[in-house]
This record gives C-alpha cells, structure tokens and sequence, in this order.
C-alpha cells in the first residue's frame, strides 16, 4: 500500500525533548535532568542481541550481561531444591494439602493422554479444571505427566520465582534503571512481602510471577506507540500492530499464564495493574493521536491472552456460576480484609507476633499470618515517601515548561507506581473501609474474599518506586549540594533545606516510625497493642515480643544510617551498603514472618508424600506404623470417607487418613473437599467446603445415604468432654427429638456408665400443659437398649439415675414418649464408676444415630464411626440390577445394567452439567445418547429395557469451547511469532 512506517532509535519521531520515552522522564525538558542519574548514564543494560552494553556500547561478558539471571536462577534453586533433597520439600499449608495433590492428578490425567476436567476424589466428584485451584493445564503442571511428581513440583518452584525476578529486573530496566538498583529490587520482591509468605498459595504466587512480564510489553509498546508520528501522519492501527507485534505477542503471553495459573486473585490483579498502567501511559505518555490506538493494541492483546487461556476460563467460569460463590455476599467479600490498624505490619512484621521465633510469640491476630503480611522493608516505604517529597519541592523551584497541545503533561516517572500502591492499600482494606459496599461493586474484584492478598500491589509498587529512588542514592553527588552540611537537622528546625535533603529527610519517617512503635510496645506491652484490633486474650501475649521487637529496632537504625550517611560512602560502594541494609532486612523477615527457627520442623509434610521423592526416613515409618491400631480402618479406594476434625486437633493423623485433598494421592474418594470453588448446591446440604468439616445433621440423612460414605474419622472432643464442677456449667449441647420418636447419642468408646443426667424441657413451640415424657435407655455394644427401671420422668427439668450396677454401653438412646411435642435434650452427661463425668456436648453428639453408625475402632488417632447402609456406587429402581465393569468414580466409566421394564440407574457421583451417559446393547447394536440428571447429590439417568453396557464420561461443552479457542489462537500465536522473527531485523515495515 506503499506506506512506510520508520523505526527510528533516536526517539525523534513523537519525542518531547528528550531521547527517553515520555513515562521514563521525571518531567519534561527542563525538569527531566533533575531526576536522572548524576552521572549522565546508567549500568549496563542488557542487550540480549548484540553482546554488547547498550550504555557504553564496549562488548560485555558473558556473566556480566546475564548474572542478575544466573543470580534469580540460582538462589531459587539452592533454597528449594537443596532441602528436596534432603527430604525436607517446602511444601506445606494450602500447598501440602490442595495444589500438590491437584497438580499430581491433573498430571496423571495428561500422561493418559486427556484433558484432566473431573476430579473423582472431592467432594463425591467435582471438576477439576473448572475449579481453577488445580492450574491443571499451566505449563508446569505438564511435568507431572512424565516427571516424579516432588521433582515437578520443586521445579514449579524454582521457575515461579525465578519468572518473578527476573521479571522485575527486566521491568526496571526498561524503565531506565541502573543494574545495581534493579537487582535489589528484584531480590526484595522476590523474597520479601507477600511473594514470600504467600509461598503456600501457589497458585497465587505463580499468577502474580507473569504480571511484571506484561508490565514490560505493555511499556515498550508505549515506547514504540509514542516515536510513531501523530495527528493527521499517525500509522493505521494495522501498521501499528505489526511494528509493536513482538511486544503484543509477549503480553498476551504473560497474560494467559496469569489466567492458566488457576488463581483468580491473580487474574484480577493483573487485570487491575494492567488497566490501570494502561490508563496511566494513554493519558500521560501520548499524545491524542495515538492514545485510543495504543489503547487498541493493549485490549487486542488483553483479547488474546483470554482466547489463549480459554481452556481454563471458560470451564472455571461455568463452574463459579454453579459453585457456593455464585451469589457472593458482602460478608464473604469483606472477610479476609485487612483491619486499617494492621497496616503498621508494614513497618513491623511482626508487630501481632510472627512465627514464633527468638522467643516472639506467634501470631495472636485474629486471622493468619500469611494474608496479612506484605512487608518488604523499610527502604521501599522510605522511597514511596521520599520520591513524592522530593519533587514537590523541585516543582517549586523549577517552573513547569508549556505545553502545547500534542505534548503530554509532564508528570513523575512513579507517578503510576505510588498510584498502584495507594489502590492496592485500599483494596487490600476492603471492607474495613467507608467504602466496602462500594468496593464490593467493582467487577472481578468484589466477588472475591480475602482482600489482604491485594498487598501485592501495594509490593509491586513500592518495589519499582524503590528502584528509581536507589538509583537516584547511588548516583547522588554531594558536591552538588551547598546545603549538604547540617541539612537535616536544618531542616527539622525549619530552616531552609535543599531539595534533596528534603527527600532524604522524609525518607528517615518510615525508620523512625518503626523505632517509636517498637520502643512504645517495649515499654506500654499490652496496652498500646491493645489498640490495633485484637482480642483481649490476644493482647496478653504482646510481653513476649522484647527480643523481636529489639532486633526490629536495629534493623530500622541500620537503615537510618544507611538513608543519612550514604553520601559520605563512595558512589561505586553505594550498591553494596545499600545490598547490605537489604540483606540485613531479608533475614530479619525470614526469621520472623516466614521460618519458625525454634521448632525444628520444616514443613508438615507427611509419610504420603515424602514417598513422591523415592525414600521416607524408617523414623517416619516407624511411627507412622505405631499409630496404626487397626489398619483395618484405612480409607480404601472401595468407598469414600469423611473427616471431622474443623479444628485440625490430630494434624498427624490426618496426613496419614489423607484428609482432602491428599486423598487423591492414593485414589481414596471422599465426600469432602479443600479448594476456593466448591459445587454449589453440594456444599450447602453438606457444609463441605472447608478444611475437614461437614454438617453433622447429614450423617443419618437420606441424601448422605447416597455419597457411599463408610467411614468416619473424628476425635473424642468432638463427640464428649470431661466435664468440671457441677452439669449445669458445662456448655449445653441441645438437640431436637421429634414427637413419638427416638435418638442415639455415640460414645467415642464402650464405657461403664455408673450414672445419668439430663436436662429435659419442651421444644419451642410446643403446647403448653402437654406432658412431656422421655425415657433413656443404654445402648450395649450386642446392638440391644437396656432400659433402667423406674427411669420414666414427666415433664421437665433436670432429671439423674443412678444405677445400681454399672452396665458396659457404646451410647446412649433416648426416647421421646409424647405424641404431640418435641422434646429438646440438653447437659447429657454420663459418669463411670470412678467419679469422672463426661458430658455429651460435642458438635457431633447426637447425630451419629445407629444402627446406621458404628463405633468401629481407632486409626491413626482417630475415633473411627462406620456407615453400615452404604448403597455402593451404582443401584436401581425396580428390577433393575447393575455391576460396575471398568473403573470406578474415574472418568469414563462402564456399568452394566439389566431389567425387564427398565428403570432408573443411580450412580454416587456428585451431579455436574457435562455429564452424558451412552448406552450400548450388550449384544451389538447402534448405541444411543442419555442426558444424565440430578437425583439429590448424584447422578440417575433412565434406563430402557434390556441388557446395556452405559458408558458414563464427562466432556462439558465449556470446556470443548475453550479448548478449540485456545488451539485457534495457539496456532495464531505461533504463526504471528514467526511473522515477527522474520520481520524484526528489518528497519521499516512496509504495507
């Protein structure tokens, strides 16, 4: 078409003034001088083409050009690999018991040769690529298709921190920052703040790694859009997009692993970063010919990346309209924000206590550590305030140039870094704020809990501002400052004080705010603690923090001298004090925010899976065996089981049942689930999502009949409790039973019971003037109720009988003789022969009803309750029979089914849309096709008459959908990256 578009390297074309792109100017023209290095050049910049450095143009070596990566490559590797092998992964929390577990699944789906959609182990069945926490189909799930799966996951590891450093290096860099400056930076972010402690969300961390990747594309096509020429001899957006073509591949790249990550909150926090950085470079970096254009560019980019990471979209968001979240109320936004006081753990970590560490307590907060810590030291907040400081005064004393109409307004070059972490620190208070409901309303972001975790913007930004507020350290002259003697103190007695010593000087506060809270807390303890939202029994605990807060204190006088006296050190040694003050930083939040250095204990990572590695010590299966009373009592693949233990009272034992969802370790179904997306309608009959808990009312339900449960896993304290001083202190547990009927309350053993008493009145809302009659009865481990004489008490009141003899029970049942009324039964408590008095008050007390449960024994230090009605996995209505012929709950299944009259076949898998049955006749025939519906939590579809082999597979139409998008632009992407290699050495692109 014969337009030539040239790319010029001068950044004449569209420039302002000055030879770097608008956004990497502090201002413009007159101004832009004052915020760049002194001496007039940076580091080395990378130049990954020509093996020279871009800055001098001298060739560069090869550890020279490529260290900060060797560097980000290495350091992961020694802190993630080294303990692997030695058998100690880093692997626990969220990470031990959902994405390791997960990721093992969906690789053994992919070695099979198919999509991994359905995870057969949680919940009685539940998507799993649509559940997001899985990342079933990110890139790094992939190797554990043909990879040990510890070796896969260390890998995971050590390549998500490594994207995430060198992507900040790199995002630096291409803002015009020195080497030394954004190696630091990235060091900080790398393992300081929210990148570390949310280390066991992996999901989530490794979402987040891709973000500073799109940041750069995303910024170099700014810089590209920007030397394009403007008004009336502007490019077409065609033209446009093939000469930034490069830089758009790459941030639909980055983007699609954001979404492929399976972590929503990243997604969302790309997608703001994203939006916003976006908004900021059209507004303030082109001028409006080429603004909507960029802005083009940026949303064909945005639209690829979602085509690319359709595949896990497009199920992930069927899913989330079916799951518990689907109508998010405000509580669930709100929990999980952080309280506006806690942001004081931005100058202390560890403030509310830590890890337990040099003799601090730990954590006495309300929440969890993890989500509320985004503490990345006091030299980034030093930057966030310093920068601001720092040119105000220089806009004072420096007229801004005018601007004519095509040049953008002149503006900080982190401008937009102060403006993501201000977002980012509101975000993260979310409903804590005026503006919660407010909040609630955004799109993406409101229909998410936890909104602590939104202190990642608030590390990303003041990441970056600490990046061009080093630089400036490190390059600073004093020669150029007359006012450099007696500055500060000049200042702070409201003398005159140059501009940069005003900088300097706010950059103190940070460091002596910490100094002031640590030294008030040593000296008020408690009663200045007791101010910033914690319990009163919390609060207790703050005595216990001296050591810490000590250590705190040097810390942030380590860093004052290091912002007061950085002047008086060489330039050229700048980089190493200020690498120092980082160091010293970085240990003092491992030791207090991420390790517990006391306990000995690495991680809680159990016998199951230390046997991914290939060895486990034969200390461990020594005493993994011991606690082993009656293996008989192992989940097996044959049924499912649950776990109720909400308060994690047996951590050992669970690792060893394989609570969810380790369970899908060694194949064994369950009715439960661990993930942030459960199945709607499952998890509110059964109160399933959460860690081992369930509603204990379900266990003798008809529904729970369905889910082939047989065993239950549980502690003592969940079901009776010594009780102390008389019955009526001890916590009621009441229960209903309703009129003419009767109820079982389970004992967690065969226990002599020597004594009885019960509190007995009549259920609200029954008639009054009825009389109420019940009877007790001892529940003997033969299956037969012994009745006591003489216990038949009218009315109510607190009622006891003591036996003449002591009769062995397994529980008791209590019948309720009136025909009209319910009757409530509370402070049940049953004493042995030797004085000890146990109450019933457990949450599960009174629920286990038998015949249907059984005290069946002890397992790894659970009290274990059998389900003898269990259906199995597959039945009929009618003469209907069926027998399972391949697999099991395993995605497909065969069942072989035959009746005279047809009928309905039921099948114990939990319901989800995308299910289809195909029906073959055993003897040969054309096969047919059966929607598969809903019968209460599972599955049924009709059968006709005649003998069948029904094939049950799950391929949801999302799914499909996705998948062709994701090939489509896969094959887009591939072909668009070799266009652009072909063409990228060519200085002008012709049309």
């Amino acid at each position: 078409m014969g337009e030539e578009i040239e790319h010029k390297g001068d950044g004449s074309a569209g420039s302002v003034g000055s030879e770097l792109p608008p956004w990497e100017s502090d201002i413009i023209t007159g101004l832009a001088s004052l915020d760049e290095p002194q001496n007039g050049s940076y580091n080395d910049l990378l130049d990954f083409s020509s093996g020279t450095s871009s800055a001098t143009g001298e060739p560069a070596g090869i550890f020279v050009r490529f260290a900060p990566i060797f560097l980000f490559i290495a350091f992961p590797a020694a802190i993630f690999g080294i303990p692997a092998m030695l058998g100690h992964p880093i692997l626990n929390g969220d990470n031990l018991i959902q994405n390791y577990p997960l990721r093992v699944l969906s690789g053994k789906a992919l070695a099979q040769g198919h999509l991994p959609l359905w995870d057969p182990f949680e919940w009685s069945g539940s998507p799993l690529l649509g559940g997001f926490n899985a990342g079933a189909l990110y890139p790094f799930t992939y190797l554990f298709a043909f990879l040990p799966p510890m070796g896969a996951w260390v890998i995971g590891q050590i390549a998500t921190y490594a994207i995430s450093c060198i992507g900040v290096y790199c995002l630096c860099r291409t803002l015009r920052i020195g080497q030394n400056s954004s190696l630091l930076a990235a060091f900080v972010w790398g393992f300081m703040g929210t990148m570390a402690a949310q280390l066991v969300h992996f999901g989530l961390v490794a979402g987040v790694s891709w973000i500073p990747w799109a940041l750069i594309a995303l910024f170099k096509i700014a810089e590209g859009v920007g030397k394009m020429p403007s008004g009336q001899d502007a490019p077409r957006f065609l033209v446009l997009l093939r000469a930034q073509l490069g830089w758009v591949l790459l941030a639909a790249f980055s983007v699609s692993m954001v979404v492929l990550a399976g972590e929503p909150r990243a997604i969302s926090d790309a997608a703001l970063v994203l939006g916003i950085s976006t908004a900021w470079l059209a507004r303030r970096s082109l001028p409006n010919g080429l603004r909507l254009k960029f802005t083009y560019l940026s949303l064909t980019a945005g639209a690829w990346a979602m085509a690319l990471g359709a595949v896990q979209l497009l199920p992930g968001l069927v899913f989330l309209a079916g799951s518990q979240r689907s109508n998010a109320s405000y509580a669930l936004f709100s929990s999980g924000s952080l309280p506006v006081s806690w942001s004081i753990l931005m100058l202390i970590p560890d403030f509310l206590g830590g890890t337990g560490s040099i003799g601090q307590p730990q954590f006495f907060g309300n929440y969890q550590f993890t989500e509320v810590t985004g503490y990345v030291g006091l030299l980034p907040l030093a930057a966030a305030l310093a920068l601001p400081v720092g040119a105000f005064a220089r806009r004072k004393e420096v007229p801004h140039p005018e601007n004519s109409e095509n040049t953008p307004m002149p503006y900080p070059k982190y401008g937009l870094w102060l403006l993501i972490t201000v977002v980012g620190l509101v975000l993260s208070w979310g409903g804590s704020t005026p503006f919660g409901h407010l909040l609630a309303g955004l799109p993406l972001y409101g229909g998410q809990r936890l909104q602590s975790r939104n202190l990642t913007l608030v590390d990303l930004g003041l990441i970056v501002m600490f990046a061009y507020w080093l630089d400036r350290a490190i390059s600073y002259d004093p020669r150029d400052d007359d006012a450099h003697e007696n500055a500060i103190i000049g200042h702070l007695l409201g003398r005159h004080a140059s501009p940069s010593q005003m900088e300097r000087t706010a950059a103190l506060v940070p460091a002596a705010a910490a100094i002031v809270f640590a030294l008030g807390a040593l000296v008020f303890g408690s009663g200045l603690v007791s101010h910033f939202s914690v319990s009163s029994e919390a609060v207790s605990q703050a005595g216990s923090m001296s050591i810490s807060l000590v250590i705190g204190i040097v810390v942030a006088i380590a860093v004052g001298a290091a912002i007061l006296f950085f002047d008086r050190v060489a330039p050229w040694r700048r980089g190493g004090l200020f690498g120092a003050v980082v160091v010293l930083e970085v240990l003092f939040f491992a030791c207090t925010s991420l390790v517990n250095l006391s306990s000995g204990a690495a991680t809680r990572a159990d016998s199951m899976v230390s046997s991914s590695l290939g060895s486990t010590s034969s200390a461990r299966m020594a005493a993994s065996a011991q606690s082993l009373s009656n293996p008989g009592l192992a989940p097996n693949s044959s049924h499912r089981f649950a776990v109720y233990d909400p308060q994690l009272l047996n951590k050992g034992g669970l690792s060893q049942v394989g609570e969810p969802d380790l369970n899908a370790l060694r194949a064994q179904p369950s009715v439960q689930g661990y993930g942030s997306l459960a199945p709607g309608d499952y998890a509110a009959s059964t109160a399933t999502h959460g860690q081992d808990v369930l509603d204990p009312s379900i266990l003798s339900s008809p529904q729970f009949l369905q889910l082939n449960d047989q065993y239950l896993y549980t502690m003592p304290q969940y079901l009776m409790s010594q009780t102390v001083g008389p019955v009526s202190s001890g916590p009621p547990a009441s229960r209903l039973i309703a009129a003419a009927q009767a109820r079982t309350w389970l004992f967690d053993r065969q226990i002599d019971v020597a004594s009885i008493s019960v509190d007995t009145s009549p259920a609200s809302g029954s008639a009054n003037g009825n009389p109420v009659s019940v009877r007790v009865g001892i529940l003997e481990a033969a299956g037969q109720v012994y009745w006591p004489p003489s216990w038949d008490s009218a009315g109510s009141g607190l009622v006891m009988l003591a036996l003449n003899q002591p009769i062995e029970g397994i529980g008791l049942e209590i019948q309720n003789g009136s025909q009209t009324a319910s009757q409530s039964i509370s402070n049940l408590v049953v004493t042995s022969p030797g004085e000890q008095s146990e109450s019933m008050n457990g949450p599960l007390s009174g629920y286990l009803q038998s015949p249907q449960w059984r005290f069946a024994g002890v397992w790894a230090g659970y009290d274990v309750f059998e389900n003898t009605q269990t259906q199995g996995w597959v039945w009929g209505s009618g003469d209907l029979t069926s027998e399972i012929i391949s697999g099991t709950v395993a995605n497909p299944v065969v069942v072989k089914v035959s009746s005279d009259h047809g009928g309905t076949l039921y099948r114990s898998v939990g319901f989800a849309n995308g299910w289809i049955a195909t029906l073959q006749p055993d003897g040969g025939g054309a096969s047919r096709t059966q929607s598969v519906g809903r019968y209460g939590l599972v599955q049924q579809v009709q059968i006709p008459p005649g003998v069948w082999k029904v094939t049950f597979s799950y391929s949801p139409e999302s799914a499909t959908v996705g998948l062709a998008l994701s090939i489509i632009s896969v094959i887009t992407l591939i072909a668009a990256f070799a266009y652009w290699r072909r063409n990228s050495k060519s200085p002008v692109l012709r049309t």
